[in-house]
């Protein structure tokens, strides 16, 4: 899917924010620097962004920054897990996870008194994909086994994809902005931006303990 692409002037414009705030963003790390991505044009070099991944990251952002601190919200936005631990009543207490999710995703979780950031992270993903397509067993089972064995992709920028090739159902971890090819007869069925997750996660986990 061919990414669509926002010039720094016009990103201004729409989102009616100044110069300084965007780069004030960008230092605190609000921002991802990779998202700031010099090209050719007839005036020379200009920058443009994601547009879709930016104009949703300063909606949130100018959502959050009348309550909250810059460093506040380069927290949210981190990358870093929390060292966090919550009961399962709390989880669904507090509305970070729905009951249906865990009574979908529990079988893969170490059942003990607390889920730990990656434990609640599983169940975000699986929420967010169950809200766009009803995962079955068998591919809630596939996908558990692609995490698991990608244990650390929330460090850097990927999109977990589903991938359809006949009968069969292939998820994959795949760097954000890169211009992926898929094998001839695949169809993307759906993507998840995995940093997103783990951002909409810090700021959930964040306002609990305010």
């Amino acid at each position: 899917m061919e990414i669509e692409y926002i010039s720094k002037k016009d990103l201004l414009e729409v989102m009616d924010i100044s110069y300084g705030q965007l780069y004030r963003w960008k230092r605190k790390e609000i921002i991802p620097e990779n998202w700031f991505i010099k090209k050719s044009s007839f005036t020379g070099q200009e920058t443009f962004f994601p547009k879709k991944k930016v104009i949703e990251r300063i909606e949130k952002i100018k959502e959050l920054k009348d309550s909250h601190s810059l460093d506040e919200l380069a927290e949210f936005f981190s990358t870093n897990p929390k060292d966090v631990t919550l009961s399962i009543e709390e989880i669904i207490n507090l509305n970070i996870i729905k009951k249906e999710t865990w009574e979908k995703g529990k079988q893969f979780i170490n059942q003990d008194d607390s889920l730990d950031f990656k434990s609640i992270l599983f169940l975000k993903i699986l929420e967010k994909i169950n809200y766009k397509w009803n995962i079955e067993l068998d591919e809630m089972t596939h996908l558990f086994q692609a995490i698991r064995a990608n244990q650390n992709f929330f460090e850097t920028n990927f999109e977990l994809a589903a991938l359809e090739k006949g009968n069969t159902i292939i998820w994959l971890f795949i760097p954000i902005q890169s211009e992926w090819q898929f094998d001839a007869g695949a169809k993307k069925i759906l993507s998840i931006d995995l940093k997103e997750c783990v951002n909409d996660l810090n700021i959930s986990l964040s306002a609990i303990n305010k």
